[in-house]
């Protein structure tokens, strides 16, 4: 017990004086060490994700890229394999990429929003049920963040920050992750999506701003939003 602790303590306060790469390394060397060692990685996450929380003054940046759980949420990716989400952000990518273009260069096709609409209800199920579509670890981190974030800033920022987490820090990365070799970059479709996702992250903490905004698809966009806060 006393060896965890010690282990949790020093890999967190390390990780704390550390920045980009560097944090994420030191993150997921811990957490491969912790593994077998009862509940010492669960102790590491607790730990990094209260931390972040009690520092953060603003809502909005509860799920910033500079927090140190953005680093633990990376390693916990990358130690749970390169096919982390591959084959659900596989099929999205197929469905979008054969998707005709948008009738207009102002909008997103409703076809993307139902694609969009589609995967999101899929990925809430399988958190909820605890279905293989999304990691233990990263479902405890999510349970986590939204514990915290509740007591601190009320149950709407700790809904908006876990559909943050998720769009900007797991599906995003897991959707380019899965991109061909030989694509030379994002496709143009895959692009107009991850534009979509970064909307969807946006109004999730800035909904209020919606009352301005003349965006053709906003509508969709805040539904998403909505999908998102049933967790």
């Amino acid at each position: 017990m006393l060896a965890n602790r010690v282990l949790c303590h020093t890999s967190f306060r390390t990780a704390s004086t550390q920045e980009g790469g560097e944090r994420q390394e030191l993150l997921l060397r811990a957490l491969r060490v912790a593994a077998p060692i009862g509940d010492t990685a669960g102790q590491l996450a607790r730990a990094v994700v209260e931390d972040d929380v009690q520092r953060t003054q603003v809502p909005s940046l509860l799920v910033s890229a500079n927090g140190l759980h953005t680093a633990l949420v990376q390693a916990l990716m990358r130690l749970s394999g390169s096919s982390f989400m591959e084959k659900e952000t596989s099929m999205l990518v197929k469905e979008v990429e054969a998707m005709k273009p948008s009738p207009t260069s102002s909008g997103t096709s409703s076809s993307m929003h139902v694609a969009v609409e589609s995967f999101l209800k899929s990925m809430i199920h399988s958190l909820r049920v605890g279905q293989a579509l999304v990691h233990p670890s990263l479902a405890s981190v999510c349970h986590l963040i939204y514990a915290a974030a509740e007591v601190k800033f009320g149950i709407l920022a700790a809904q908006n920050a876990v559909g943050t987490l998720l769009v900007s820090r797991v599906i995003t990365p897991s959707l380019l992750r899965v991109q061909r070799p030989d694509a030379g970059g994002a496709s143009e479709r895959v692009s107009e999506l991850s534009r979509l996702l970064q909307r969807i992250a946006h109004f999730a903490h800035h909904d209020d701003e919606a009352r301005g905004q003349t965006l053709p698809d906003l509508n969709q966009v805040l539904k998403h939003v909505a999908s998102l806060r049933e967790l």
